[in-house]
């Protein structure tokens, strides 16, 4: 995995005055699944003051999008040049206990970083359909994949899922992989997108040394800056 230009933080630092950083990097354009543009999240953050904003758009081993967007991105940078600070990557899926992620190369090497993420049930039954120990158990197994093979650069909602679909992610499980994250440099995404205790999981990482990133999994533009005012 090559290294990263995206704010990487201290998880000491994200309340340590009373300015949380001004940061956003998981943003979904209608390059994929979301409805904002690339322009409209861009205006956004430069009226609100978000300072850096990414953009992780989901891949798979058929996406076409890249030959696009990345010339849109660049674009985009021209145009705030000096009022906000914008990034790309890629949101892969974790396909198996093993780290493997749903990108093929050319995406991961083109990304300026990659968030791991569990997306779907390892089995014929769907996630939400899961009894929730096996649920649980599936998404922290395949997370914990991802983190031991350093496949990514953090892991997007961790435990995220789980809470969705099933009321809550274990608190102990999630220990073991703040743990286990910082042992191995990869951060966990703070995300408030599926409802998770986003306070309870920056106490934990503070406890292990585990850097954070911010981010809201925004798909509309009144997402963007939700973590921030969660936090």
């Amino acid at each position: 995995m090559k290294p990263t230009s995206i704010p990487i933080l201290d998880p000491n630092d994200v309340l340590a005055s009373r300015a949380v950083p001004r940061h956003d990097l998981h943003l979904h354009t209608d390059f994929t699944d979301g409805q904002p543009t690339l322009a409209e999240y861009v205006d956004k953050a430069i009226e609100i003051g978000i300072e850096h904003i990414g953009f992780p758009e989901h891949c798979n081993l058929s996406t076409t999008w890249l030959s696009r967007f990345a010339p849109a991105v660049d674009t985009e940078r021209r145009r705030a040049a000096g009022r906000v600070m914008i990034h790309w990557g890629v949101e892969a899926k974790g396909m198996d206990t093993r780290g493997t992620l749903a990108a093929n190369p050319e995406m991961i090497e083109a990304a300026e970083y990659v968030l791991g993420a569990f997306h779907s049930s390892q089995t014929s039954i769907k996630f939400p359909h899961l009894q929730r120990d096996e649920a649980i158990e599936m998404e922290y197994l395949v997370i914990r994949g991802m983190l031991t093979a350093r496949a990514c650069h953090a892991i997007a909602h961790p435990g995220g899922l789980s809470t969705k679909f099933h009321g809550g992610f274990d608190g102990s499980l999630f220990d073991q992989l703040a743990r286990h994250a910082s042992d191995n440099g990869v951060a966990l995404e703070l995300n408030p997108g599926y409802g998770g205790d986003i306070g309870k999981q920056l106490a934990t990482c503070i406890k292990y040394g585990t850097r954070v990133v911010l981010g809201s999994n925004a798909h509309e533009i009144s997402d963007l800056g939700r973590v921030i005012r969660t936090l």
